[in-house]
């Protein structure tokens, strides 16, 4: 969480100079019309969540980076957009909130968890989705040039593990970095809990 601390500022202008329709175009044709509780984990700026809120979604933004959360509060401000500090594999603080979410959206995170924590993530996020809600995890490709600690990851692995939870795996999409950074792209996995 240090780099993300230590350049928060300048992390929020290059997320906030995206759309969130330009973001996240590949899925969202899979949104629920019908608008209920969101969880938006690493929700870094508060993009995503206050493109959720004024879309009418109550979202429960999670991010461990207290600066990085510290923006994400302003730019959500007079939205319906709870922050809390809190983070993957366990979330434990969002567990003890007792929710169930129609949508859980993790972009940009799951390249940060190694293989243990993301199967323990996976587990985690399946037991607050709510029956028949969707969870969309955004995959990260490629080099890193800042530093960052990345592990490589795999649609395949994880829709794998989606099937044993019983969940539908949706297309997912590829796409180029929408920064042009070299050698880097995108998937997008969006998965869909059973009714039942």
């Amino acid at each position: 969480m240090d780099f993300y601390s230590s350049h928060a500022m300048r992390l929020a202008e290059q997320y906030n100079a995206l759309s969130f329709d330009d973001v996240h175009a590949s899925w969202l044709q899979y949104l629920p019309e019908e608008k209920g509780l969101a969880l938006d984990v690493g929700a870094g700026s508060g993009r995503d969540a206050r493109a959720l809120a004024s879309a009418g979604w109550t979202v429960w933004a999670i991010e461990p980076a207290e600066e990085m959360r510290n923006i994400g509060k302003e730019y959500t401000d007079g939205l319906a957009v709870e922050w809390i500090s809190d983070k993957l594999p366990n979330l434990g603080k969002v567990q003890r909130l007792e929710q169930h979410y129609q949508l859980i959206l993790v972009s940009a995170v799951w390249m940060h968890l190694n293989e243990q924590e993301r199967a323990q993530s996976f587990v985690s996020l399946s037991e607050m989705l709510a029956p028949g809600g969707l969870m969309v995890i955004s995959l990260r490709h490629g080099p890193d040039s800042e530093g960052r600690n990345f592990f490589q990851v795999s649609a395949d692995d994880l829709e794998a593990q989606a099937r044993l939870r019983g969940f539908r795996c949706l297309p997912t999409s590829r796409a180029n970095d929408a920064y042009s950074r070299e050698g880097v792209w995108w998937e997008v996995v969006v998965l869909q809990r059973g009714e039942g």
